[in-house]
């Protein structure tokens, strides 16, 4: 975990945020989008001006982002190479601290290593859904954190 400094996304972290968010797509065979590589990175640039947008940098790089939109989990995406090191638990634990009442987020049914790690971090099933709600069309489900105990 060590290594990353988490700091507010600028205009120009965009188009490498949406070369991270592109690695994925591409990894994942299931997932499926008519959304446009061009239109990543604008899509980031709104994130970026209107919810809070976190990136963790190592070194000279950005190594992943989350959008938070008050309680909801809108975005976390990690480079590859920067998975499984405690960088994904890393921003849950900002997200936490912003909304210690409690987050919600959805994942797809499919991302099984996504999955895992929500629970692992103390979210929640909420329900599942067959995609009609999201752009993709894809089943996804819906986890809830319930926040920190008084």
């Amino acid at each position: 975990m060590s290594g990353y400094v988490l700091r507010p996304a600028v205009a120009e972290d965009a188009t490498s945020c949406a070369t991270i968010m592109r690695e994925w797509m591409g990894e994942n065979e299931w997932f499926h989008t008519h959304h446009t590589t061009a239109e990543d990175a604008p899509f980031l640039t709104t994130k970026i001006v209107a919810a809070t947008m976190i990136v963790a940098e190592s070194g000279n790089e950005i190594a992943g982002f989350l959008v938070l939109e008050a309680d909801y989990v809108a975005c976390l995406y990690l480079q590859r190479k920067h998975r499984d090191n405690g960088l994904g638990v890393q921003f849950l634990e900002y997200a936490k601290a912003k909304n210690k009442s409690g987050l919600n987020l959805f994942t797809f049914q499919a991302n099984t290593g996504a999955r895992r790690f929500y629970e692992r971090e103390g979210f929640k099933v909420e329900m599942m859904t067959d995609g009609a709600g999201n752009d993709e069309g894809i089943p996804d489900v819906m986890y809830v954190w319930e926040g920190f105990r008084a």
